[in-house]
């Protein structure tokens, strides 16, 4: 629909009606789909017309009735569970309606929530009491959030806390000043509550001591059946990503070591900080974890855990490689799912089939002849989906 709103210019809707047309040098591109969706949509007359003009084009023109929709209503917002254990959490915000908002959302996960107003007034009620995590606004009057960490940092309890920014800067350079500054984690506004959830709860969860993990877990550092399920069990998928990360992240904890031992603490940290992350949604939580332990303590200019982080490490992109290299599934397996996959997407008069077919679509030349895939490359681009789903039914000769 997106192509669709970008061609289309929508000139006449009355009740009982819809009238528009559009401009293109190629109508044979929306030909096909066009009286599709009329014949389709229509509840009634139709009417389909294409005048072109040499040199000025063509315009492509429809008509149709349809039906009044029915009212929606607005679904009621879906309640998140509330967290296993009470946390106590430090909002920072200079702005009232902005505190009042992010409060109660934090109470609707059952937190329990201070709030300042101020990095003064934060300061304040962190040398009274050590939270569990500090949420912080980066643009304050009096004190900005980047000074605000910087001195959070400095108190002996909260060395290891985690901080994390809010901000609804979306331009480059604030992620690497808030990691510079001692926090742990940037969150955009406006806040979304699925995203805010899923980062405390990460962030709770790795206050648990990963080293402790790590002494207990004997073989099973990559939690596979987790993160299957989250892709809905596809082991493909979650090979592929295997293959994504190895071939991205296998020398991670020896470029941590270098830039350590030749003072580029902050390179360190930016690796540490995309460790765990991408381990924690890869279902890999000992590194995850030791990956937060061993950012805690270069914040604070120690290095105690490396050796440990290391071994971490090294032990789960061993069994990343293994799981990696025994899912590799049948030449043709593969294939097949983009086949299928393509089918019912030209079949749906699916426009996003199109960028589908430019992003995974060169793995069919391998299942036809070069004259039919070149033939199946231009019915898409030209939209005829009609042809290409015939194309795609074709056998082998």
């Amino acid at each position: 629909m997106e192509l669709i709103n970008q061609i289309l210019d929508f000139s006449k809707i009355e009740a009982g009606a819809l009238t528009f047309e559009a401009v293109v040098f190629d109508p044979t591109a929306l030909l096909h789909a066009a009286r599709r969706i009329v014949e389709t949509a229509s509840r009634g007359t139709h009417e389909l017309t294409l005048e072109s003009r040499e040199g000025l084009g063509s315009t492509f023109r429809f008509a149709m009735d349809f039906a009044l929709a029915e009212p929606v209503l607005e679904p009621e917002c879906e309640r998140l569970p509330e967290m296993d254990e009470e946390k106590t959490v430090l909002l920072v915000d200079d702005s009232e309606i902005n505190l009042v908002m992010e409060c109660e959302l934090l109470r609707s996960f059952g937190l329990q929530v201070d709030t300042a107003a101020s990095a003064g007034d934060a300061l304040r009620l962190a040398e009274q009491r050590v939270y569990d995590l500090v949420l912080l606004d980066i643009r304050m009057p009096d004190m900005d959030g980047y000074e605000l960490a910087k001195r959070l940092r400095r108190l002996e309890t909260y060395r290891a806390v985690p901080l994390l920014a809010l901000t609804a800067d979306a331009v480059g350079g604030v992620r690497e000043r808030a990691l510079d500054a001692g926090m742990n984690d940037c969150i955009t506004k406006p806040v979304r509550p699925d995203r805010l959830y899923q980062v405390l709860r990460r962030y709770f969860a790795l206050a648990v001591d990963a080293l402790e993990t790590l002494a207990t877990d004997h073989g099973g550092l990559f939690r596979r059946e987790r993160a299957l399920a989250t892709l809905g069990g596809d082991r493909e998928q979650l090979a592929a990503l295997c293959r994504r990360f190895l071939r991205a992240h296998s020398r991670s904890a020896e470029y941590v070591r270098l830039h350590l031992e030749h003072g580029r603490p902050a390179n360190a940290r930016a690796l540490l900080h995309d460790l765990i992350g991408l381990a924690g949604n890869l279902g890999c939580d000992a590194l995850s974890g030791a990956s937060h332990v061993l950012l805690d303590e270069v914040h604070h200019g120690r290095m105690d855990t490396l050796p440990q982080f290391t071994e971490v490490f090294d032990r789960t992109i061993e069994e990343l490689r293994t799981f990696a290299e025994t899912q590799t599934e049948p030449f043709g397996k593969p294939m097949e799912q983009t086949a299928r996959k393509l089918k019912k997407l030209v079949e749906n008069y699916d426009f996003s089939a199109v960028q589908w077919f430019e992003q995974h679509g060169s793995s069919l030349r391998h299942t036809m002849p070069p004259e039919r895939f070149a033939r199946l490359s231009e019915a898409l681009e030209r939209y005829d989906f009609e042809r290409a789903a015939k194309l795609l039914d074709e056998k082998e000769e």
